[in-house]
């Protein structure tokens, strides 16, 4: 998917040292928060529903993802849809980094996802924000701004992708973050942060809201959260018959240029 350069924010050589030096405290202590939450949470299970507006058409999908460790398993499924909505939308998908490659797992087969830096991370529903720590020199601390009445860091990003996060000065969650995508202004917000029960300092959003050009397009809803359950290894596992041939690994990296935004803009024409 590509993305728009966000134009940098220059500033003066003393400024500069200055927010240098709170940046490294902020992942710092992300780092810290990160190392803490580990010793109480090995696992993780959260189900959600997620409302997917295409023009006058609607898309409500279940989703489960299990974090256990670096590993990520999430499964999407249509529970409602509109009648105009294309069966190939309808399918049910599954994602899974078996701590090593990205796969997804559909009625059309199994493939597997070319990636960037970062990209399993934003997969993540805890520790989501562990990648900053290898991009500190591609960051900027821009100042500060009030988020949904919480005072926020507000960080720029130029690398793996260019965005602008706002982090919450407090739990240093992000809440809220921009980037251009194929020319539009995507923006996600991520409200009703609740405490995870037994593990201190950490928190998820309930609600993941979407908005495209100033219209909210997608909504999540976090419907279940169960803290160390009991996970399989199995759920980690992918099957493949044998391993692509390099034209078919090429037709796989082809296919998947095309991202799920393209493919929600067509449906919404």
């Amino acid at each position: 998917m590509k993305r728009s350069i966000f134009l940098a924010l220059l500033f003066a050589f003393v400024s500069s040292v200055v927010w240098a030096a709170d940046m490294k405290e902020i992942i710092d202590k992300i780092e810290k928060k990160h190392a803490q939450a580990k010793n109480s949470l090995t696992s993780i299970k959260i189900v959600s529903e997620t409302v997917t507006n295409l023009g006058e058409s609607k898309i409500v999908m279940r989703g489960v993802v299990y974090q256990k460790g670096n590993k990520i398993r999430s499964e999407n499924e249509p529970i409602e849809t509109s009648a105009d909505i294309p069966k190939e939308y309808l399918q049910k998908t599954v994602t899974v980094f078996d701590g090593k490659d990205l796969w997804i797992m559909s009625p059309a087969g199994t493939q597997r996802i070319p990636m960037a830096l970062g990209d399993v991370e934003k997969l993540k529903p805890l520790d989501d924000l562990s990648w900053l720590t290898n991009y500190t020199k591609y960051m900027n601390l821009k100042g500060e701004e009030v988020v949904d009445g919480q005072p926020c860091y507000v960080i720029s990003i130029s690398k793996p992708s260019e965005m602008v996060l706002y982090l919450d000065k407090e739990s240093l969650e992000w809440v809220k973050s921009e980037q251009e995508i194929n020319g539009d202004k995507m923006v996600v917000e991520r409200k009703d942060f609740r405490s995870l029960p037994g593990v201190a300092g950490v928190s998820i959003p309930y609600r993941i809201l979407i908005f495209m050009n100033g219209e909210k397009i997608a909504e999540t809803t976090v419907k279940d959260v169960e803290v160390n359950p009991s996970i399989p290894d199995t759920l980690f596992v992918v099957k493949i018959s044998s391993p692509p041939s390099p034209e078919e690994k090429n037709k796989e990296e082809a296919g998947s240029s095309k991202g799920t935004w393209d493919k929600l803009k067509e449906l919404a024409k």
